[in-house]
Formats: structure tokens, C-alpha cells, sequence
């Protein structure tokens, strides 16, 4: 059976009124709310810091000792005495070797009696010139004889010295493989000797840097032998030329290795210190995002977030130095970035455990 138009028209307005009622009912004010807080984001929060920031260079070089010889022997000889042991500290003028100098010293005692000798035919021809018994040339080659048989002395005495092979400084030794009875030529190698005391450190910095650099600047080495030591230094001698291959310059650096950790020869990490700010701005790494060539940030104003543009300096362990975006007071949002947006209601949470750990740092010597 057909209804009439007229009651079709009624059911449709009765059907749209229901409809109507029911979405302007859900949607009031306190159903409002509630949607809100539901999408009000959980996130936590910390205050930007001050610290101690560094601006550095890294770059890597090789440790050399301050002073770094090898000992050799000046003279042939036959070994008859060795005065040290592989890897031992000596002081500067320790016999180390000595050699058999037996004929070093019959060489020096006839060259002793050449001298008493010609220094009395010298005194006798001054007496016999008083008299003019003898010619004034005939004075002369005595007195030179003389001055030769001197000489004759002179180098007999080192000749002999040289028997005995010394320490020029004081250093650690080396690896030596002579023994009693090698026979020994001028120039054979006895055994080493480095000055550990303090350690140079040569490296290459980029030539852009070249206006920067100055001496006693501050360097920071590390090397992998042991890994939770930074060694401190200071920039010595910075070299007059820039290579024009690497456009690069070389600075040589000196550290203290009074407690003998560093040995010639070891790679070493160098952090080159250009600047240091005592009161630089910081937050934390995991709060910085990046969005093509720009850093941002939120931090909470009001209770919703708000994103900022950063511009940023030295990067550490964990933080980050802020140049410009930020204020001390502000706070930054470190966690719940996945899904905010700017202008989001926001939840602060107290989680004191919200900032990732960074690597325990490392000690100075």
C-alpha cells in the first residue's frame, strides 16, 4: 500500500531532527573537554643548562719522544761490562757499556810521554835562547812540537772516554741484543734511549683554521690503549709553511706522561681546543629535531607546545650548545615528539629518567 506524500515528508523531517540532536549532543561542552584531554600530549620537560663549551678541531697524529736517540758506539772495542737492563730508566752521563780500552790506555800514556818530553826540550831551548845558543826558528819547532804533543793527549783521553758508552740524557732504554764479548765497530746500535717525560704530538689542522691557532692552545689527546683517559696538553710550535698538497698546516703539540702511559710510535685522537665558553647554553641532543636544514624544538608556553627554530654551536656528549631560540627559562620538551605538533595541548610528566644517558665521562690527565 502506497503512503501518502504527506506523511513521507513527516517521517524524513522527524528522521533528519533525531540526527541533528544526536551529533549536537555529543558534541557539547563537556564532551568538548573531554576530547581534548584526551588529545593533550604526555611529554616531558627539562630547563636548558649553563656549561663549559669547547670549540675544537679533531685530528690524529703520532707521539714521538721529547728527546729520542740512538745509542752508538764512537770506537771498536769488545764488550766487557753492560751497565743496564732492556727498558731501564737511566739518568743523563750512566756508563751503560763499557769496552775493553786496554789499548786506549797505552795509547794515552805514550802520548803523556811525548808531552813530558817535548815540553822539557821546549823549557831547555828557552834557557839556551837567553844565551842566543840556539836559533829563534829552532825555538819555534819546539814549541810547536809542543803544542802537538797536546793535542796527542787530548785525543788519546777521549779516545779512551769513548770505552765507556754513557747515557746522553736521562730516558728509558730500549731493546738492546748485544752481550759480554760482541765486538763492537763506530756505529753499531747499543740499544735506544727516549725521554718520556713529556711527549710530542704532530699533527695537520685544515689552513681555514690558520687564524685561530696560537701557542699554548689547549689539546686534548686519547688513544685507544686506553679508553677512558683523556691526556691534556698544549700546542709547542706551529710550522711557518701550509702544504700545498693537503692545504693543511702542521702544529706540534707537547703532553705530560710523567706516569710513563704513552710510548713513541702510538696513534693518538687529538681534540685541539680554538676556544672555550664557560656559560654557554645546553640542552639535551634528543630534543633537537631536524626538518631539511633547520633545527627546531619545542618547549611548553601556556600549555601547549610551541616550536622553535634553533641555531646551534658545539655538539658534545648528549647536549647541544643553542646560539639563538631558547632562554634559560624556557622548557623544553625532551620526550612524546613523535606525533607533536605545534600549537598541541600538552601533559607534563615528572620522569627523571626521560633524558637518554650519555657515555660516562671520561678522565683527564
Amino acid at each position: 500500500m502506497r503512503l501518502p506524500t504527506q506523511i513521507i515528508i513527516a517521517l524524513l523531517i522527524l528522521s533528519s531532527s533525531a540526527a541533528a540532536w544526536f551529533f549536537m549532543g555529543s558534541s557539547g561542552p563537556e564532551a568538548a573537554t573531554e576530547r581534548s584531554a584526551r588529545a593533550a600530549t604526555a611529554v616531558n620537560v627539562v630547563n636548558p643548562r649553563l656549561g663549559l663549551v669547547r670549540d675544537v678541531v679533531e685530528a690524529v697524529g703520532t707521539a714521538n719522544a721529547w728527546s729520542s736517540v740512538q745509542v752508538v758506539s764512537e770506537v771498536s772495542g769488545r764488550v766487557v761490562r753492560i751497565n743496564f737492563q732492556d727498558g731501564q730508566k737511566v739518568q743523563s752521563g750512566q756508563v751503560l757499556v763499557e769496552l775493553d780500552d786496554r789499548q786506549a790506555r797505552a795509547d794515552l800514556q805514550v802520548a803523556q810521554a811525548q808531552l813530558k818530553d817535548a815540553e822539557a826540550k821546549y823549557n831547555r831551548a828557552r834557557q839556551l835562547q837567553t844565551s842566543r845558543s840556539i836559533s829563534e826558528s829552532e825555538v819555534d819547532e819546539l814549541r810547536s812540537n809542543l803544542e802537538v804533543a797536546k793535542a796527542r793527549v787530548t785525543a788519546a783521553r777521549i779516545l779512551l772516554a769513548n770505552h765507556h758508552i754513557v747515557a746522553p740524557f736521562n730516558g728509558f732504554l730500549g731493546l738492546s741484543d748485544i752481550s759480554i764479548g760482541t765486538y763492537l765497530t763506530p756505529g753499531d746500535t747499543i740499544t735506544t734511549l727516549d725521554d718520556l717525560e713529556r711527549i710530542k704530538l704532530r699533527f695537520a689542522v685544515p689552513e681555514r683554521y690558520l687564524g685561530l691557532l696560537h701557542r699554548n692552545q689547549q689539546i686534548l689527546a686519547r688513544s685507544d690503549a686506553f679508553p677512558d683517559l683523556v691526556f691534556e696538553g698544549e700546542v709547542h710550535r706551529i710550522n711557518s709553511r701550509v702544504d700545498p698538497v693537503t692545504r693543511s698546516i702542521t702544529v706540534e703539540s707537547v703532553i705530560d706522561n710523567s706516569q710513563g702511559l704513552i710510548r713513541p710510535g702510538q696513534f693518538m685522537g687529538i681534540s685541539l681546543v680554538l676556544a672555550i665558553r664557560e656559560e654557554a647554553l645546553l640542552i639535551p641532543e634528543q630534543s633537537v629535531l631536524t626538518e631539511g636544514s633547520r633545527q627546531y624544538a619545542f618547549v611548553v608556553r601556556d600549555g601547549k607546545a610551541e616550536r622553535v627554530d634553533l641555531v646551534l654551536g658545539h655538539r658534545m656528549q648528549g647536549e647541544v650548545e643553542v646560539l639563538q631560540g631558547i632562554s634559560l627559562t624556557d622548557e623544553v620538551v625532551i620526550t612524546g615528539l613523535a606525533r607533536l605538533q605545534h600549537g598541541d595541548s600538552v601533559i607534563i610528566l615528572e620522569d627523571p629518567e626521560a633524558i637518554l644517558s650519555a657515555t660516562t665521562p671520561l678522565r683527564t690527565l
